[in-house]
């Protein structure tokens, strides 16, 4: 006697094995046959294009004979030696300065302030860092050199005119006479004149008498022949001069003379 449950499991195989027996749908199968032939065209995966791999197999061995180390080669030239990287380094810095290529604050190895004073190419240079305009100490100037750019002898200068007033008293920017403030000669002030010692950018000091007449302040230096001789003195000397006194009053001085 066949019960509802023996149905129920009859009913249920049937119809597995319809689905199993269903024929493929040749709409669905053209589609992924179709996508298998692109891909295969697209990506040879045994080697199907020999020309395309032979090409590339060309491209790699060229690329090897042009980069290798000792050009003859291939082969030795992934062995070859190699240039230190701080040696390169060197020679690639020592051909820039050559070259005039090399940025001064490099040149020096100016990193930071730490040590804030340099010597290069025989001269004294000073800077605050890296990025800071580098000063160069000369016997008479005080030279200032842009530190991304390489060093240049003879670089641009600004022309500096001298203006002085009928005393012949040098004229400040604001076009005042400049007075040496807190020096003075029996009572007389002191003042920059407009002449400068030769060579130099120092100038003179002058004072007026009760006429208004200029004159210079001289003392007795040693000459290059042993003998000495009244020499004009320049304002730095007279600041030197002032410091040493307790109100600037130089005739405490004997062996300073005028004219």
């Amino acid at each position: 006697m066949i019960d509802d449950e023996d149905l129920q499991q009859a009913s249920t195989a049937g119809s597995v094995q319809e689905a199993s027996a269903a024929p493929p749908d040749p709409t669905t199968s053209g589609v992924v046959e179709e996508g298998n032939d692109a891909y295969e065209n697209e990506l040879p995966v045994d080697g199907d294009d020999a020309e395309e791999v032979h090409d590339a197999e060309e491209g790699n061995n060229a690329y090897e004979r042009e980069f290798a180390v000792d050009g003859d080669d291939p082969e030795e030239g992934h062995t070859g030696e190699r240039e230190p990287a701080g040696r390169s380094k060197v020679h690639a810095d020592r051909e820039a300065n050559e070259e005039g290529g090399l940025p001064l604050a490099e040149e020096l190895g100016i990193e930071d302030i730490s040590c804030p004073v340099f010597g290069g190419r025989g001269r004294l240079f000073s800077a605050a860092g890296p990025s800071s305009p580098i000063a160069e100490f000369t016997q008479d100037f005080l030279v200032l050199h842009p530190p991304q750019k390489p060093f240049e002898e003879d670089g641009p200068a600004e022309e500096i005119a001298i203006r002085c007033n009928e005393q012949g008293v040098l004229l400040d920017e604001l076009g005042q006479p400049k007075q040496i403030v807190g020096a003075k000669f029996h009572g007389r002030s002191l003042w920059f004149s407009g002449e400068q010692k030769e060579g130099t950018l120092r100038h003179y000091v002058i004072w007026f008498d009760k006429l208004n007449a200029p004159h210079k302040l001289y003392a007795l230096r040693p000459r290059s022949d042993g003998t000495s001789g009244l020499e004009a003195l320049t304002s730095d000397t007279i600041f030197k001069l002032r410091n040493r006194t307790h109100d600037g009053e130089l005739s405490v001085f004997p062996d300073l003379q005028t004219d």
